[in-house]
């Protein structure tokens, strides 16, 4: 969100100046580290789950921002999947940038996974029988 005053008087050199301070003061709670690594996306929808390749922009302890050809909308839920970790989440907004789009996810859980990726799945159960 960009913060801008009002110049009800036109070119006024003080609402510049303010506005150009405002807009350059960063509001998020947690500090955002770039970065470009890819990611699969994968979509919350029982009847037809969908994966999608995403690259990851910034990242934060409670939100990442991610670009991909597939629209996503607001409320949709995701897993990111980077090596061994899963971030759990929801996109908050989708911004088209020439033909993909920049999702906004908010991040609530996080899963540190171990072992060989052939062991996440299919893991047999301890019951009995």
């Amino acid at each position: 969100m960009v913060w801008n005053m009002p110049d009800v008087l036109g070119a006024n050199p003080l609402t510049k100046s303010l506005n150009n301070l405002l807009g350059s003061i960063e509001r998020r709670r947690e500090q955002r580290f770039a970065s470009d690594t890819p990611v699969v996306v994968y979509l919350f929808n029982p009847a037809s789950p969908e994966a999608a390749s995403a690259r990851i922009l910034d990242i934060s302890k409670s939100g990442a921002r991610i670009r991909m050809e597939l629209q996503l909308f607001p409320g949709t839920e995701v897993q990111i999947v980077i090596g061994n970790i899963i971030a759990v989440g929801e996109i908050r907004y989708a911004k088209p940038i020439g033909v993909d789009f920049d999702h906004g996810v908010a991040v609530r859980e996080v899963c540190y996974l171990t072992g060989e990726p052939s062991q996440w799945l299919n893991r047999p159960s301890n019951s009995r029988g």
